[in-house]
């Protein structure tokens, strides 16, 4: 019966076993082997109090039985009952100090709580008495983790002296020597010869098939590796435990770019082996990927039926947000900083162009508008009606059915009635996301995604609340945990809380000088991009120097500490990390780009030329570097080249916004400003949302001499982007033109206050200010800009009080640099610098003509003298590739 039990268990037919197992317990109370497989079956379906029931009540009937207490620990540790867990370990190692089983998940336990001595401790005296694979494995990996990769190879050695007798136990060995040759040592020709061993010992073990096929993987003999695995399925049919080797060869085929063979093997692993829920998750992610919803729907619920898992819930939690974003974009697709639609940036009438005003332009410059009447430029890409009757999928209920769309079913809903599916999708995202929690809440990825998600709904706080109790959980990933709650403090305008943040996680994963823990790259690379940002070079220079002597090959730490050497003046340390940095990955395109604006402006031109033709050889489709490479051209007055340039820029990279509105600043400041006209609103149709093309579009609307809708552009900029200092100086600047003088003040006074990082809005409001006499205001201006400008010119990211969150981490923009080449001056520090002294000058003037009894006002001089500095600003914004703000 208790076999039968079993067999059942193997086969997916849970019910049948749970009965039968059930009638074994009843008749005979003792029998510890039924009660062991009960439980075990319960926590497999997800019952686990009825898990953890059943185990207290063997445990009360077989209580020195180190089996029960071995398995009950397992469940209490996933679980979160850490203690108790230790506590059932510990009394089954006082009763068989020398179980291997026992002393493995014992030490696993006392390293994952950062024992070290006492994981030693438990695993030597095994390995010195009664040595088995796991213990051995164990043992070595411990030393790794400490720092002695020699040692955990004398250890694995002497396992495979001593453990002669069980060729199971040596393949283990063998395995784990081999990957410890090639990942340590890096030496391949031994790992081989073991492998090969361990094939001639266990031909039918499939671990063995896939250890060869991932060395042969990263040594890129991909049609080997290929090869192997189809020798394992033809060869390891009914010996292996699970279909792992299907796993793999689906994944390879996926990788070369075949889904259909990848989804062929996953149907086949999945009949040869109708247990393994982990093949059912892999099969339903593929499927979600190709669009297919329904069947990986149908997948997902196949294997959490199997086996509850964790992985498996966050998968199809992913699907089912995915879902509602695409209803959310059908609806009001503006794409924002997170993917989802901000409700705040409703779509207004406010702004409309005329297709014919733009026609002849476009053609000139090969753009494509659309045909009709009235265009909306505020409508972005995909934007329309929900049609009355949308597409209904053609839905399949059988598996593995190649080539059918299957997502989304709306079927014919209006549009309130989208938007409460779409509601209803995100909550049972929700619910998913909860249910993995159920199964393992030591699943890192799952906090992970989880907090991503609530993210991107808007809801920073519950975000926030998740991440923090996967880290308070001591989860798995728990740097990366880090990682993305500091990311989220960025998103929330608190740089001062994500520097916090990125250094406890870094001083975590660093455990005291002990092996790096995966992630901590991240959060160096991360906390040192934060320095930059705020201007501490030196700081950031000694995050970057930390990493790099962590991880010598890594492209973007190299990258960001020769940005901070370029900043700090040290040229030649710059070049050679610059030149590190894409030796260690010639795909990082980011890295040429910096080089090549590096050299350019210390006057290398020529081999700036050659940095950024290399770097478009590499990534022919990279904006950026077109539009570095443009820009260059246009500064050494080649106009013709760089309009050439910034088109391939358009056309290769149609959604990098900066390329669009560098050369619309171009055609502005020669004086075509229909042709800035039509490539702004080409930018603002196609790229993602981006502040400084509405800025452009609006002073090219008020250079035109269309004064009105160049405020309605800018209105709705404002909209949009409310954190941008220059749409507001520019807006207000109109509004003083026309005699609005309390507009002009409050759009000055929210400038200030949503960007306090934008110099000339200080200017703009303190110029104001002295016009009108009022020396209170102007004064607490002047205070406010020296109190500012100052501390963030010195102080590190704590102390920036800025709403927006500094440029984006995973990107380095081009830093701008002086022609001098013994010195690096940041023109952008000089400018607020020269305001402070600017806003200090009216003050001085406003306060001489009180006490001179002229009244309010300035000297007509002084007046004009600062006016033309703030026409100048404008000027500036619309200088090459500058950003706004």
């Amino acid at each position: 019966m208790f076999n039968r039990a079993k067999f059942l268990i193997r086969n997916g037919d849970n019910p049948v076993a749970r009965k039968l197992l059930t009638r074994c317990v009843e008749l005979n109370p003792f029998d510890s082997h039924s009660w062991l497989a009960l439980a075990r079956l319960e926590a497999r379906v997800g019952n686990i109090e009825s898990a953890k029931k059943i185990f207290a009540e063997s445990n009360s009937k077989c209580p020195k039985n180190i089996h029960i207490l071995h398995a009950w620990g397992h469940l209490e540790q996933k679980y979160g009952n850490v203690d108790l867990a230790r506590d059932l370990w510990s009394q089954a190692y006082t009763l068989d100090p020398m179980n291997a089983y026992i002393s493995h998940a014992l030490s696993n336990l006392e390293k994952r709580l950062r024992n070290f001595d006492r994981a030693r401790e438990v695993l030597q005296n095994v390995v010195q008495q009664k040595p088995t694979a796991a213990v051995c494995i164990s043992l070595a990996e411990l030393e790794r983790q400490l720092g002695s990769p020699e040692r955990a190879r004398e250890i694995l050695q002497d396992g495979l002296r001593r453990i002669v007798q069980s060729g199971e136990e040596r393949g283990k060995m063998l395995l784990a020597l081999a990957w410890l040759q090639e990942d340590a040592f890096s030496n391949t020709d031994d790992a081989f010869a073991l492998l090969n061993e361990a094939f001639r010992i266990q031909p039918l073990n499939a671990k063995v098939h896939i250890a060869q096929a991932n060395l042969l993987l990263r040594l890129q003999r991909v049609d080997d590796a290929r090869a192997v695995l189809q020798r394992c399925a033809e060869l390891c049919v009914g010996s292996a435990e699970d279909g792992q080797h299907y796993t793999m060869w689906s994944t390879l085929e996926l990788e070369c770019g075949r889904p259909e063979d990848a989804r062929r093997v996953l149907a086949e692993g999945s009949a040869a082996y109708p247990g393994d829920h982990f093949l059912l998750q892999r099969w339903g992610s593929l499927e979600a990927k190709l669009g297919c919803s329904q069947l990986a729907r149908s997948l997902f619920a196949r294997s959490t039926a199997i086996q509850p898992h964790a992985p498996t819930f966050v998968a199809w939690a992913i699907l089912e947000e995915k879902e509602a974003i695409l209803a959310f974009e059908a609806l009001e697709p503006v794409r924002g900083a997170v993917g989802l639609v901000d409700k705040s940036l409703v779509v207004t009438d406010s702004v409309k162009e005329k297709v014919e005003d733009l026609a002849p332009i476009a053609a000139a410059l090969n753009l494509d508008l659309p045909e009709g009447g009235d265009w909306e430029p505020s409508l972005l890409p995909g934007l329309l009606p929900v049609p009355s009757n949308p597409p209904v999928a053609n839905l399949s209920s059988s598996a593995g059915s190649a080539g059918q769309e299957i997502s989304p079913s709306w079927g014919s809903l209006s549009g309130q009635e989208l938007m409460s599916w779409a509601t209803a999708k995100i909550q049972q995202a929700r619910e998913l996301f909860a249910q993995g929690l159920q199964v393992d809440s030591f699943h890192g990825p799952l906090y992970h995604a989880y907090g991503n998600m609530e993210l991107r709904q808007g809801n920073i706080s519950g975000a926030r609340d998740i991440l923090q109790r996967g880290i308070l959980r001591n989860c798995s990933d728990l740097t990366r945990l880090y990682h993305a709650w500091g990311l989220l403090e960025l998103k929330a305008g608190s740089p001062s809380q994500a520097a916090s943040v990125f250094s406890r996680g870094i001083e975590l994963g660093l455990c005291g000088q002990r092996e790096v823990e995966s992630g901590v790259d991240f959060l160096l690379h991360s906390l040192g991009m934060l320095h930059l940002d705020g201007k501490q070079f030196h700081e950031a220079h000694k995050v970057f120097t930390t990493g790099v002597s962590l991880f010598p090959r890594h492209s973007q730490m190299l990258l960001g500490l020769a940005l901070a050497s370029m900043r700090l003046g040290h040229h030649s340390q710059a070049r050679d990390c610059f030149r590190e940095s894409v030796d260690a990955d010639s795909q990082h395109l980011h890295a040429w780009q910096s080089w090549a604006v590096a050299e350019k402006q210390l006057g290398n031109v020529e081999l700036a030329r050659i940095l950024f033709r290399q770097g478009l050889k590499h990534g022919p489709f990279h904006g950026a570097l077109w539009q570095g490479y443009a820009v260059m051209e246009m500064q050494q007055g080649s106009v013709e080249i760089a309009r050439t340039l910034f088109a391939e820029a358009v056309r290769r990279a149609p959604l990098h916004a900066q390329s669009y509105q560098a050369w619309a600043c171009l055609e502005a400041r020669l004086g075509q400003l229909h042709r800035a006209r039509a490539l702004a609103w080409q930018g603002i149709k196609k790229a993602p949302p981006h502040a400084a093309l509405w800025t452009v579009a609006g002073l090219v609307e008020d250079r035109l001499g269309d004064v009105e809708r160049a405020k309605r552009v800018l209105e709705e900029g404002i909209q949009r982007f409310p954190f941008h200092g220059a749409l507001y100086k520019v807006l207000g600047e109109i509004e003083l033109r026309q005699g609005h003088t309390a507009a002009a003040r409050l759009l000055f006074e929210r400038g200030v206050e949503e960007d306090p990082h934008y110099a000339p809005v200080y200017h703009a409001a303190a110029l104001l200010e002295a016009k009108l006499g009022n020396l209170e205001n102007l004064s607490n201006l002047h205070q406010r800009a020296k109190a500012h400008f100052q501390a963030t010119a010195t102080s590190s990211p704590s102390t920036s009080t800025s709403k927006r969150a500094p440029s984006d981490l995973n990107e380095v923009d081009s830093f701008r640099l002086s022609n001098k080449k013994d010195a690096v001056v940041d023109e952008r520090e000089r400018e607020k610098q020269d305001i402070i002294e600017r806003i200090m000058q009216l003050e001085l003037a406003a306060r001489e003509s009180r006490r001179q009894g002229r009244g309010v006002g300035l000297p007509e001089h002084l007046t004009l003298q600062h006016q033309q500095f703030s026409s100048d600003s404008d000027s500036f914004i619309l200088e090459l590739g500058q950003p706004l703000g």
